[in-house]
């Protein structure tokens, strides 16, 4: 690729190097990016100018060793100061986080507005914590695997512990029937599990599987008039369009959000309200996704495999006849646009900050206080969805890791595909703090 490579990326100095280096590239060189982008995504590149830009700065903040070294130090320094009990502060990062999230949706979770909650993915418990502390006669119910299996201790306070249920269970045998849920519809369905997956050792079939199982569970248990979050990716792959699509068909309002633990990360929390799907709808959506669980379960390709890939997916919200993909990319950009410019700001920021104390003041480690917890190290998915290591081009090769020390942690923390993707939304607990980022 013409400029989107380390040896350009090396001769950065400032911030505004970068802003015209992605300016070239998107005005001489566009077909470097779109070369790589799935079909979904090629759609919304041409009618994004966020996006566009979103994707070329995260490659090059990707590529740049100055970066690297500020992560590295960080990790380092980190890891000297690690607390005993590292859950402890992800409970705390965590609940701030969902307050944020609950005042940008416009407050509909706390005063009392909440009386019975489900969090799929609960531990630490700092969501759980939040609502239970916003609603004083709330009861909730939560799905984690156990410590000795996901390294991820629950930390809600005792106090609590008389209206909240805490269950230990794979969220995905949930959804295809070997555990239930028996305590009967919920007003609030928390699914954030996939945000604390790390974003480079979870296949790509386990990582949708863990979406899919957890919206299978809630349109299950959600009640009538209930509001659904739901962390996924910023990335318009053709699946997510897909959710997305389900979920303004399912629901009265539905918004996207981006609280400042997650700022450069490409997740998304999106916050629907007043579930409205006819039972028939429902029994429609269940169906759909269970085809597309089962799809998953025997996916064994890239992700852009012809005949194994999310191209032959199920679709969840229509038959693919029925699909109006023009109606699709307008609803989906102008709900994710919002979310591109933040976290193209938070890169931007921080990069900036980076280039300023590594070329003028000299090396330091800047680190915002969102990024301190849980982003010991510094995990940026290359630019499109990986499909498989040892591809030569951005779209199919794994997240390419950041310092010798980092890698070789990698190697040691990755363990086995399946049980990161059985994990319910917890790995353990080095791997969890690793896809903090």
């Amino acid at each position: 690729m013409a400029l989107m490579n380390r040896e350009t990326v090396s001769r950065f100095t400032a911030i505004k190097q970068v802003e015209a280096t992605i300016d070239r590239i998107l005005t001489e060189y566009p077909r470097d990016v779109t070369s790589t982008l799935s079909p979904s995504e090629v759609h919304f590149f041409g009618q994004s100018v966020d996006l566009r830009r979103l994707l070329v700065m995260k490659e090059l903040y990707r590529l740049s060793e100055d970066v690297d070294r500020v992560y590295t130090e960080h990790n380092e320094q980190n890891r000297a100061a690690r607390n005993d009990n590292p859950s402890s502060l992800h409970l705390e990062a965590y609940e701030r986080s969902f307050k944020e999230i609950n005042e940008m949706a416009g407050r509909p979770f706390g005063r009392g507005q909440v009386r019975r909650f489900l969090d799929l993915g609960f531990a630490p418990g700092g969501v759980t914590t939040w609502l239970l502390r916003s609603n004083g006669s709330a009861l909730g119910t939560g799905i984690s695997l156990s410590l000795e299996a996901s390294g991820i201790q629950s930390q809600v306070d005792l106090q609590f512990l008389a209206r909240f249920q805490q269950r230990y269970e794979d969220i995905r045998d949930i959804a295809d029937g070997r555990a239930t849920i028996d305590s009967g519809a919920f007003d609030l369905v928390i699914a954030n599990a996939a945000v604390v997956l790390p974003e480079d050792n979870v296949s790509w079939n386990h990582r949708v599987h863990l979406v899919y199982a957890q919206l299978l569970v809630a349109f299950q248990n959600i009640a009538p008039g209930g509001s659904l979050t739901i962390s996924l990716q910023t990335r318009p792959f053709d699946w997510v369009v897909d959710v997305l699509t389900t979920l303004r068909q399912s629901f009265a309002s539905i918004i996207a959000v981006k609280p400042k633990l997650h700022a450069k990360r490409s997740v998304t929390h999106v916050v629907c309200q007043g579930y409205m799907a006819s039972s028939d709808a429902e029994c429609s959506y269940v169906e759909r996704i269970r085809a597309g669980i089962g799809y998953l379960k025997q996916a064994s390709g890239a992700v852009d495999a012809p005949l194994g890939g999310t191209a032959n997916l199920p679709r969840i919200s229509a038959p693919p006849n029925q699909v109006n993909l023009e109606a699709q990319v307008q609803f989906v950009a102008e709900l994710l646009t919002p979310v591109w410019k933040r976290q193209y700001t938070a890169i931007h920021e921080h990069y900036q900050e980076v280039l300023r104390d590594t070329h003028e003041r000299g090396p330091t480690v800047p680190a915002s206080n969102a990024d301190a917890v849980g982003s010991w190290r510094r995990q940026q998915t290359a630019v499109v969805q990986p499909g498989g290591s040892g591809s030569s081009n951005w779209r199919n090769r794994a997240t390419e890791q950041h310092g010798s020390g980092q890698r070789g942690r990698e190697h040691r923390t990755t363990g086995s595909g399946d049980r990161s993707g059985r994990s319910g939304g917890m790995t353990t607990d080095l791997s969890w703090r690793r896809g903090q980022h």
